[in-house]
């Protein structure tokens, strides 16, 4: 976490037996309980619908598209943030 109370969020990869079960969303709620950040920002590759539909789904608004080097793959990523009410 840096000064400001932000963290990044690498991601969250689950198997698609293991998806729709509330598992991701237990893993995101305990991430910010024991953190306690002020935002919380995630990048989400740009076809990832279901990705971007989870993240929105938890309140994440989107805030730019932007394009990352990749070990010298450019990926086109949806850049989001959630921002913590207290």
């Amino acid at each position: 976490m840096n000064d400001n109370g932000e963290v990044e969020l690498a991601a969250i990869y689950l198997l698609p037996k293991f998806q729709r079960k509330g598992i991701g969303s237990k893993m995101l709620e305990q991430g910010i309980k024991e953190l306690s950040p002020k935002k919380v920002y995630v990048n989400v590759e740009f076809g990832n619908i279901t990705g971007k539909e989870f993240y929105k789904a938890k309140n994440f608004e989107v805030i730019d598209n932007i394009e990352e080097d990749f070990f010298g793959h450019k990926l086109k990523m949806t850049r989001m943030v959630l921002k913590i009410k207290k």
